[in-house]
């Protein structure tokens, strides 16, 4: 399982399958910045912006 201290902004991530981002089809994302609590992140789809925690992050790539 991922924290906050493991990303840093412009890092490439596949979100977890079990999360509503994913069901909506964003699969893969960049992250934009990093709080105190969420990752921002840019959804390779869409190209929208989201908020999710660390725990929702598959893996990094």
């Amino acid at each position: 399982m991922y924290v906050l201290k493991d990303f840093k902004p412009r890092d490439r991530i596949r979100i977890h399958p079990a999360t509503d981002l994913f069901m909506r089809g964003e699969t893969h994302a960049t992250i934009t910045a990093v709080g105190r609590k969420f990752l921002t992140i840019k959804g390779q789809r869409s190209g929208r912006t989201f908020r999710i925690l660390p725990e929702h992050v598959l893996e990094k790539l």
